[in-house]
């Protein structure tokens, strides 16, 4: 009987263990699984992105109103990122203020009748890209110094403004903001970096085409002058 009961203790311990080892396996495999779908799905998202940096840089060449392509990168940029709100200022003439010209839904829409601009320098993420053209990024907007608190925007938590510029010359910024923390990583930034270079040189060549139709209907109205 001793011998018996010392068998079946023995049989119930390697059993015990061959159950740990394989609940400890199988616990293995579902994190593995899911490290696997993770950067699946991270994976999927960085093909989005440059996709759609490809898509914004194609209808740029055929886009030549720049109100009409402001609208566009921004309902673009805020749809396919899945972001919470996106717009585009640019400077005025004494390059004091940055003046939003476009923004994503409903919001951009309202803060645009309300004809709202921020500080070129001043205490906003905006302004702070526009006055050292740089980009700078918040992955926590409620830990952050330079700030503009929006109260049509109460659902931002992080937010990554970009400068528009070519070389040195800046004509306004980007304002990128997310729901969630940390919404913005480094291929993330590098990406709408990018989105953002991409929009100046547009914004650029449609002020000199605008320049040079206002050329053309000059040239014409002195010429028709000159006939008669």
């Amino acid at each position: 009987a001793g011998f018996i009961l010392m068998s079946l203790q023995l049989n119930l311990q390697q059993l015990t263990d061959t159950l740990t080892e394989s609940k400890q396996l199988s616990e293995q495999l579902v994190g593995e699984q899911q490290a696997v779908e993770e950067r699946s799905k991270d994976l999927e998202r960085r093909v989005n992105q440059i996709q759609t940096a490809a898509e914004i840089s194609s209808s740029l060449a055929s886009i030549l109103d720049p109100q009409e392509l402001l609208q566009h990168v921004v309902n673009l940029v805020q749809s396919r990122f899945e972001l919470y709100y996106v717009g585009v200022y640019l400077l005025d003439d004494l390059k004091r203020y940055a003046i939003l010209e476009a923004g994503s839904g409903e919001i951009g829409k309202l803060m645009m009748e309300e004809k709202h601009q921020l500080a070129v320098g001043g205490s906003s993420l905006v302004g702070w890209a526009a006055a050292n053209n740089r980009p700078r990024v918040t992955h926590d907007i409620s830990q952050e110094t330079v700030r503009y608190k929006n109260p049509n925007l109460p659902l931002t938590n992080s937010e990554l403004a970009l400068p528009l510029a070519i070389g040195n010359q800046v004509q306004g910024a980007i304002s990128v903001q997310s729901s969630t923390l940390h919404a913005f990583d480094d291929n993330d930034i590098a990406v709408l970096k990018s989105i953002a270079d991409s929009l100046a040189i547009a914004l650029e060549n449609a002020r000199l085409f605008q320049q040079f139709e206002a050329s053309l209907k000059e040239i014409q109205q002195l010429n028709r002058q000159y006939l008669s």
